[in-house]
């Protein structure tokens, strides 16, 4: 809006009560002249910003409805409106209020490398709200992935009102204009019902993963019998059938006596979201907590401080994405100026494969897992309708046996 705003009148009732409010624009009407003809007055007159601007909106209230309705409307100004670059000049643009307790503000931060990164990147997506280290004690929450490095990359910073479902629902909103409509694939988050409700609504095609350390935390709480959480850990990261995970989830809640906990009855209704059998096929990159967005809050501790003012706070928050985009250019410097030991063995055409296709951090979790198929030989193949079951023996120890 390439003009500022001014309130020109409000009128109240008997119990005093406003029934009409009238703004205009700032141009609006002309100096008076008994102040531009002040004689000996040792300050010069400001510039001359009133053109007479006839530009108004007229407001009254509907008593039967209790809702304001639009009376009189001119959108038409006499001057030349302010262009984009010159909006921040505006006294109603000038400043952000350092107090925001009674007024509702959300800030959505992101830039060009955020976008391309969303872009290459964006298969899973992890955030929580839990930090709210500023003045204004409000949440802030950030969007975080994996890149090709395996190091967390941020993808949006929100600093929201509140934590409604209507808030979520905007940003969420607003991350689908930034990022071209392309919702993340996966969203891994702490469990939050209001913000689980805008994801259904905005991301109706992604798959919803509930944080694991959050549910294995719960279990502590609710349910802290050692038997109980081995088996809920079973479930949580074992895959199985989804017959055996009804057998198993109804025995469990039977022998423990929880078929009146309310607990239960949500962490069972909220399945699909935490068990292994139902995740089964999901691309998560290794992600199943929402830790990534923890440990970047717990960075952003070294950048901010309780008191920090708003109008500092987007400037540090920049700082630190800076910081950490610092160490992504470091990872790729090595990447593309070092080649790794590589081990001597049968498989070692693997191993050079894998390093010449894969940066360096990828490549030790790489090696990692083909280092480790080494010590197993398979015994037997079971086929079934839904599943492969592989029996494996461990290398010259036929004692140890794994089943997959």
């Amino acid at each position: 809006m390439g003009f500022s705003v001014r309130k020109e009148d409000v009128r109240r009732d008997h119990e005093n009560n406003p029934w009409q409010r009238k703004w205009v624009c700032s141009n609006q009407g002309f100096r008076r002249d008994n102040w531009t003809n002040l004689l000996n007055c040792k300050k010069k007159p400001r510039p001359i910003t009133r053109t007479g601007c006839l530009a108004l909106l007229r407001m009254n209230l509907d008593r039967t409805k209790n809702t304001w309705v639009a009376k009189d409307f001119n959108p038409k100004h006499n001057h030349e409106l302010a262009s984009k670059r010159e909006l921040h000049f505006l006294r109603s643009n000038r400043a952000i209020p350092e107090s925001i307790g009674a007024q509702k503000i959300d800030l959505f931060w992101a830039d060009g490398i955020s976008r391309r990164d969303y872009a290459c990147f964006g298969d899973i997506m992890a955030f929580d709200s839990t930090y709210k280290k500023n003045s204004c004690n409000k949440p802030l929450l950030i969007f975080v992935g994996l890149n090709h490095h395996y190091r967390t990359i941020v993808f949006v910073v929100a600093l929201l009102y509140d934590e409604t479902e209507e808030t979520y629902t905007w940003v969420l909103e607003e991350f689908l204009e930034c990022m071209k409509n392309k919702p993340p694939p996966v969203v891994v988050t702490d469990g939050d019902h209001a913000m689980a409700k805008a994801i259904q609504k905005v991301f109706p095609t992604s798959v919803h993963r509930l944080c694991a350390w959050h549910l294995q935390n719960n279990v502590t709480i609710n349910a802290p019998h050692p038997v109980f959480k081995s088996k809920f850990n079973e479930l949580l990261y074992q895959y199985c059938t989804k017959e055996d995970f009804e057998d198993t989830w109804n025995r469990m809640v039977s022998e423990f006596e929880f078929e009146d906990s309310r607990w239960a009855t949500t962490t069972y209704n909220s399945r699909r979201s935490w068990t292994e059998c139902f995740l089964r096929g999901h691309f998560f990159g290794g992600l199943r907590t929402t830790q990534r967005s923890e440990s970047i809050n717990s960075y952003l501790s070294h950048f901010l401080m309780r008191k920090l003012k708003l109008r500092d706070l987007v400037g540090q928050v920049d700082k630190a994405i800076q910081s950490i985009r610092h160490t992504e250019r470091e990872d790729e410097f090595i990447s593309n100026h070092s080649t790794p030991q590589l081990p001597s063995n049968i498989l070692r055409q693997y191993y050079e494969q894998v390093a010449l296709i894969l940066t360096r951090n990828m490549y030790k979790k790489v090696e990692e897992q083909i280092t480790s198929a080494l010590a197993y030989s398979l015994d037997s193949t079971n086929v079934s309708i839904d599943f492969r079951f592989y029996s494996l023996t461990r290398y010259e120890a036929p004692q140890h046996t794994m089943h997959s």
